[in-house]
């Protein structure tokens, strides 16, 4: 008859068999309970720490956007719009105006009447209330939004670049007349030539944004020998407001 084999106890390292012992004693159990939970919340603050530096490290990998890509997301902003044309005499329509996510107005050179827009449409209120006009300006204003200049200036070849000493930079870009037509109105005539656009910046700040719209109001007013529209849009902040 074979005997069996006995089965040996497994003893526990002497430390657990110490925080064993430690464990059944009141004052202890409640001091290594405390410990457990310091060590606990050491290790998620460690999680967490660690987790953040993977996501900083992510993120510095990721492209960043460009200053034109961050202007073509402004949402809320003020801009100043400056139409320049030259035939018989020079004239000057200064357009200052607001955007903000539910409402936009602006005011036209000294004209204390205020425009609201509503679905590129401009109305005012009068004696009778509020009522929609038509634009008297040489360019409809409001469809000069940061993603269509974004748009257009995408779709133009740079054809010059200028450093400045005082540091601001000024590219130029030639634009088809057809795609600045289609920027302004869903129907349009065919257009031959090119308009010139000119982006300024100040470091990263995109500044003026200046276009030569000679060969469009040409096609419309013939005694037009120059037309120059200069934009600046600044987004708004709480400091701003």
């Amino acid at each position: 008859m074979r005997k069996k084999k006995e089965k040996k106890k497994r003893s526990l390292p002497p430390w657990l068999e110490t925080l064993k012992t430690l464990w059944r004693h009141p004052q202890y159990h409640a001091m290594i309970k405390l410990g457990l939970y310091f060590v606990f919340v050491a290790i998620v603050l460690i999680i967490i720490q660690v987790q953040n530096v993977i996501n900083e490290q992510r993120m510095q990998q990721l492209p960043k956007k460009t200053a034109l890509q961050l202007f073509s997301e402004y949402q809320e902003y003020t801009y100043t719009i400056t139409i320049t044309e030259t035939s018989n005499t020079v004239t000057t329509r200064t357009i200052q105006g607001r955007k903000d996510r539910d409402k936009e107005t602006l005011t036209v050179d000294q004209d204390p009447t205020i425009y609201t827009i509503r679905n590129q449409e401009y109305f005012v209120m009068n004696d009778q209330g509020e009522q929609k006009i038509t634009s008297t300006l040489a360019y409809d204003v409001v469809k000069f939004t940061p993603a269509m200049l974004y748009d257009l200036i995408g779709k133009g070849t740079v054809v010059a670049s200028t450093n400045y000493t005082s540091g601001m930079t000024e590219t130029t870009y030639e634009v088809p007349g057809d795609e600045f037509l289609a920027s302004l109105m869903s129907d349009f005539p065919k257009m031959t030539g090119n308009i010139m656009v000119k982006v300024q910046m100040q470091g990263q700040e995109i500044g003026n944004i200046i276009i030569d719209g000679s060969n469009y109001r040409k096609r419309i007013d013939p005694n037009i020998i120059n037309s120059t529209i200069t934009i600046t849009i600044k987004p708004i902040t709480e400091k701003s407001i």
